[in-house]
């Protein structure tokens, strides 16, 4: 029998420049050790001191594979433009994360966001430590549990220069009495905010607005039911009257994914523009 090849999907990136991806680990604050997928340009200099953006998967039951070319990469977050203006992306596997057993799973139940937040700074820490990255230009995004994960990084620390917050949570109680799975907070925060309310605020990204210094873009599906776009709007006019600079776009017909090609490569835009403009120095344009 003989195999006769009759597609090749591959074709149409033969002429991009992809960088190159490696698994690397790192210990968290409390021990644990987190893995994650870094990609670096092809013409990688161990000796130079490069950008890092951060991608944060969602889930937070999912995780971040070491491929070349994901699906999110082509419809939200550029890695594969970052790593060509020489910036290291960094996917980090959090606690939560599948593929690690179900003790590594349940590691973020009553420590969401906190935890997360371990991981994810010891993560920059790690490449620090090689002399590999900047710490001062830093970034950090994610969709869903990682558009809530990137806004808790935004307000609960003082690593990142910028962060994009793509249909996260803001407030779990907020998420609690909107969303269309009210289990998932009960679940992760072991209990209802209708009869205790402080775990809820200790995860919540607004419970810090007070410090709010981190610039944050925004973008948010008009019709979203999982994240509803409550979320959204509480995000924004905190962040406004705080007066940090923050930009939202909602995307009318969109629910929780982005779904329309359009409406993807506004999405990719903006992430790019906003990142090259607060790690590059590049001018941001946004439209």
């Amino acid at each position: 029998m003989q195999i006769r090849q009759i597609t090749n999907y591959g074709a149409t990136i033969d002429e991009w420049e992809l960088g190159t991806i490696e698994t690397i680990e790192w210990t968290s604050r409390d021990g644990t050790t987190i893995q994650g997928v870094l990609r670096k340009p092809s013409a990688f200099d161990p000796a130079r001191r490069y950008p890092l953006v951060i991608i944060v998967h969602g889930g937070p039951a999912w995780f971040s594979p070491a491929h070349l070319l994901t699906a999110e990469d082509a419809r939200y977050y550029p890695a594969i433009e970052f790593v060509n203006k020489d910036v290291l992306v960094l996917k980090p596997n959090y606690r939560g994360s599948i593929g690690r057993g179900q003790a590594f799973r349940e590691l973020n139940v009553n420590n969401l966001g906190v935890g997360d937040l371990w991981d994810i700074e010891s993560g920059i820490e790690h490449l620090a430590s090689l002399g590999w990255i900047d710490p001062d230009r830093v970034g950090c995004m994610g969709w869903s549990q990682g558009g809530y994960i990137s806004a808790f990084a935004g307000l609960h620390s003082s690593a990142f220069r910028a962060v994009s917050v793509g249909a996260g949570i803001s407030d779990w109680y907020t998420y609690h009495v909107s969303n269309d799975v009210p289990d998932f907070t009960t679940d992760y925060l072991s209990g209802s905010p209708f009869r205790d309310r402080e775990p809820y605020v200790r995860a919540a990204p607004m419970s810090n607005l007070a410090n709010a210094k981190t610039p944050m873009l925004i973008q948010h599906g008009a019709e979203d039911r999982r994240v509803p776009l409550s979320n959204a709007m509480e995000l924004y006019r905190g962040l406004k009257e705080m007066n940090v600079p923050v930009e939202l776009f909602i995307f009318p017909g969109m629910g929780h994914p982005i779904t329309r090609p359009r409406e993807n490569h506004a999405v990719m835009h903006q992430n790019l523009t906003w990142f090259s403009h607060y790690l590059l120095g590049e001018e941001l344009k946004l439209e």
